[in-house]
């Protein structure tokens, strides 16, 4: 093929991809960055960050940009070329084309390292035909920075301050659609004229140290920003213990998952503010702060809270409990420019999410007792111009508005007041109330101390849930278990006994059936009070799935198949959530963006989709798994979705995959929802599961893999005589001996009676009640236990 005498199967191929090194190298297919004739991957030199370029060669400056090809223009899958770069700049049209193959639907991104030899501010500026977009240590400088653009030629420039010598990360994308392709990026320098960025001004690689280690490799990059975690710290990112690890970083010690560890909140008073730098609509892209503010009062003018926020682009996520210290009626009033959005106890009082002035004020009641306490969520996003944002009170004892005294707040959600965030406290039956809380109360016995209620502790109680579509009863199929009463209209599915087990592991239920589906048939509910409306917090929904129709590729929209959706019929862009079992094309028409790190799309994966609420179909935007459905047995599978850390949990079988997304806009309204099923535009139903469906269930919060339906209760205690007791705590004791003496007699009437009329360690009979029934039970066991 090269024309140089010696057939190609008896030339050099170290990579065995069927194509001479010479001729691998020469077409770019391999990349040879030390110029030795052999291509970079067949050499045993490190490339510590696994980008596909050796660290030697990625740290030689003033050598160009590291550059990746796809021959699609949403990024999907591998990177097709891989090469250096010297500048951004070509034209097709006009002498400066791109490698050949790359004519229409195609993407470029260039990375390394931006340099100067002269400090001071220097305007960057680009043309491009279709979309482009640069960022420096992260932060986008040029190109759109709300929702993407229509295709079509952009132009743009910015002035950034820079330090001669003194290298900063650079980034930059662009995507080709159709027509010309053309892109050109040029700076001017202090003193000097307007030029296209030059070669000696890139590196393929990032290292602000000159120490001769890629920064990426020195550090870790905790929250996947591309920038390591040293160099965040430095830039002021959220350390509140001080303990130099990222705050959003740590779970395990932020069991609330409100991106702020634990011990930096507790006992204290007022409220936590998460200080966000937005990109576009994903108003809450990057953690920068985490703080206790007093009260949610804020006067900026045109400035930012903090050093390392910008003045406008950013947004405060303020979460905690209001504890009232007066009877009465409690009204608030709130005020802001940008937007704003308040709930109370997860009920949106407040919702003004639009740019513009400080507008009219919001008012809300709340009828408290003294006592009372209340969840509250404040989030606010400054746009542009001056940023306030005023919350204020008038309690029953004032006769105006005042700020919210730091005395009433507290910066975790407690509605117990048991000193724990109410996502931390443990509650094993799902009732609302923390075992800690019911066990101090005594409204559940803990006999052996272990601080686990002693029905929890022995077996399954109950979980907390929104909704819980069983499918046991062929003549009520779409019957919801959970306690909203969601039940679903069926059209054209049916039941059959055919089921992926035979008991529940985790409730010990039998599994009396499941659902059949097929390319039309569905079963939905119209949602008219909102249960299901979720994206605005955490969820996870699972459910058994068994696809007898596996999809064939991606290529068209008859092979998606939707497990779970929530969508306006009349317009894909007014999706809210959807949960797909086989993604089949559907990256092909999320317009806002197609998030995963994953292969070329194969139809099979589990993907998740988000819409914008707008009338236009493709503003929606979609999130691919790795983890692929590829045979036609039963799969247990769950999304667990985290706007807060901007992550969706895929599991099949109890394999899990993580995948990040930019918030591109969500849509939090009113419409129906569906199990197995799609509705299309025209309200015609389509792209069902083809195939059966058994255990769809909705939880609020991410569900641990050890609480899903597929994993078996672990009891702590045994109860091996069946007196609800945990048998560690009879002493030899038998049903009716509540004072463990061995004995039922008087001193078990006496307890019995204590309890008479409520719950308690009495209620022998199980229904709810220690009673008559209890009574007659302890006097059949009078005397001596067994």
């Amino acid at each position: 093929m090269d024309g140089d005498g010696t057939p190609d199967d008896c030339e050099a191929d170290c990579n065995g991809n069927a194509i001479p090194d010479d001729e691998d190298i020469a077409s770019g297919t391999s990349t040879d960055c030390d110029a030795n004739g052999v291509p970079d991957d067949c050499q045993a030199l490190e490339d510590c960050d696994g980008d596909g370029f050796l660290d030697l060669c990625a740290l030689l400056p003033g050598t160009g940009l590291a550059t990746r090809y796809w021959d699609n223009d949403r990024r999907l899958g591998p990177p097709s070329l891989i090469r250096v770069e010297p500048r951004i700049e070509f034209d097709a049209e006009n002498g400066f084309p791109v490698p050949d193959g790359y004519d229409d639907y195609f993407t470029i991104e260039w990375s390394g390292s931006l340099v100067s030899k002269v400090t001071g501010s220097h305007r960057l500026r680009f043309e491009a035909d279709d979309r482009f977009r640069a960022w420096i240590d992260g932060r986008v400088v040029l190109g759109s920075t709300s929702e993407p653009e229509e295709p079509g030629t952009g132009s743009g420039s910015v002035d950034i301050d820079l330090v001669a010598g003194q290298p900063v990360a650079f980034r930059a994308v662009f995507t080709e659609y159709t027509g010309n392709a053309r892109c050109r990026l040029w700076w001017t320098v202090p003193g000097e004229r307007e030029a296209i960025i030059p070669i000696s001004a890139f590196t393929p690689a990032v290292d602000r140290d000159g120490d001769g280690v890629i920064d990426l490799c020195a550090s870790t990059d905790c929250n996947g920003n591309g920038l390591p975690d040293d160099f965040d710290l430095l830039q002021g990112g959220s350390d509140c213990n001080a303990d130099g690890v990222l705050d959003e970083c740590q779970p395990e010690i932020d069991c609330d998952g409100d991106l702020i560890p634990d011990q930096c909140v507790a006992g204290e008073l007022g409220i936590l503010g998460a200080y966000f730098r937005s990109q576009g609509e994903d108003r809450f892209s990057e953690l920068m702060l985490g703080r206790l503010d007093d009260t949610v009062f804020f006067e900026w003018g045109g400035g930012s809270p903090a050093a390392l926020l910008p003045d406008d682009n950013f947004a405060v996520r303020w979460t905690g409990t209001f504890v009232a210290d007066q009877t009465g009626l409690h009204r608030f009033r709130a005020q802001a420019d940008d937007g704003l959005r308040i709930w109370i106890d997860d009920v949106q009082v407040v919702d003004e999410w639009e740019d513009g002035g400080a507008g009219p004020d919001f008012d809300f009641e709340l009828d408290l007792v003294a006592g009372d306490r209340r969840a509250i969520r404040v989030e606010y996003y400054e746009s542009g111009g001056d940023a306030t944002v005023r919350l204020r009170l008038r309690t029953p004892a004032d006769s105006d508005y005042a700020t919210v005294p730091m005395a009433n707040l507290r910066p975790i959600v407690d509605r117990d007041g048991d000193g724990l965030a109410d996502a931390c406290a443990v509650d094993c039956d799902g009732d609302g109330v923390s075992d800690a809380t019911a066990i101090a109360t005594g409204l559940a016995e803990d006999c052996n101390g272990n601080g686990i209620p002693d029905a929890c502790d022995i077996g399954f109680e109950g979980d907390a849930v929104v909704a819980w579509w069983r499918f046991d009863e062929p003549s009520d199929l779409g019957r919801d278990s959970g306690p909203l009463g969601l039940h679903l209209d069926v059209s054209n599915a049916g039941a059959t006994s055919m089921t992926p087990v035979d008991v529940i592991p985790r409730t010990g239920d039998l599994d009396l059936g499941a659902a059949t589906f097929d390319f039309s048939s569905r079963l939905m509910t119209l949602d008219p009070d909102r249960d299901l409306s979720l994206v605005e917090r955490r969820f996870t929904a699972e459910a058994w799935v068994r696809i007898d129709e596996l999809a064939d590729d991606a290529s068209t929209p008859a092979q998606r198949q939707w497990l779970f959706q929530r969508k306006n019929p009349t317009s894909d862009g007014r999706i809210e959530w959807a949960f797909l079992v086989q993604s089949g094309n559907i990256h092909e028409v999320c317009d806002l963006g197609v998030f995963g790190d994953g292969p070329f799309p194969t139809g099979r994966q589990l993907a998740m989709v988000l819409g914008t609420g707008s009338g236009v179909a493709g503003d929606k935007w979609c999130v691919l798994s790795d983890l692929q459905i590829e045979d036609g047995d039963w799969h247990h599978v769950s999304i667990g979705w985290d706007p807060v850390r901007s992550e969706v949990r895929f599991e099949l079988d109890g394999e899990v995959d993580v995948q990040r997304f930019e918030n591109r806009g969500l849509n939090s309204n009113a419409h129906r929802f569906a199990v197995g099923a799609h509705v299309n535009e025209s309200g015609v139903w389509n792209q069902g599961i083809r195939g059966l469906v058994d255990e769809a269930r909705i939880r609020l919060g991410l569900t641990p893999l050890e609480e899903m339906l597929d994993r078996p209760y672990d009891a702590t205690s045994a109860d091996v005589d069946g007196d609800a007791i945990p048998d560690e705590c009879d002493d030899g004791g038998c049903l009716g001996d509540l004072d463990g003496d061995g004995t039922v007699g008087g001193g078990d009437l006496g307890v019995l009676f204590v309890q008479w009329g409520g719950p308690g360690s009495g209620d022998f009979d199980g229904d709810g009640i220690v009673g008559g029934g209890d009574l007659g039970i302890l006097f059949v066991g009078w005397g001596p236990c067994l």
